[in-house]
This record gives C-alpha cells, sequence and structure tokens, in this order.
C-alpha cells in the first residue's frame, strides 16, 4: 500500500502537496515531451496541470491542445 505519510516525511514536504502532486506521475509521454519543448503555454504550473487531470493519456493531450498521433 502507498503511503503518502511516508514520502512526505522523506521529501520533507507536507502529505498534502504529494497528494496534490501525485497525478503528475500519469503525465502521457507526450505530454512530458510538450512540457520539455516549451510547447503548453507558460503559465500552466505543475499545481494547475495536476488538478482534474483526466488519467486517459488522450484526454490529457487533448486538454492541452495536443493532437494524437
Amino acid at each position: 500500500m502507498f503511503d503518502f505519510a511516508v514520502v512526505a516525511a522523506k521529501e520533507k514536504l507536507s502529505e498534502r502537496y504529494i497528494r496534490l502532486l501525485m497525478p503528475l506521475a500519469f503525465l502521457s509521454p507526450k505530454v512530458i515531451d510538450a512540457i520539455a519543448d516549451g510547447e503548453v503555454p507558460a503559465d500552466l504550473t505543475p499545481t494547475a496541470l495536476s488538478r482534474n487531470l483526466p488519467l486517459a493519456w488522450g484526454e490529457q493531450e487533448q486538454r492541452l491542445g495536443l493532437s494524437r498521433g
């Protein structure tokens, strides 16, 4: 079982912050590449990205305006 409190303590961060950012671990590779290449809006923060993030990669890419293929 995954324990957010253990990760938070190890990283010296709040458990709330770890829970907030955890969805970023499930980003589509295409979204990660677009972020690295600067192809997403500059004001897209990790916090904003992690809120209401769909798990389906295609939906993530669609929300960010990235075409599939």
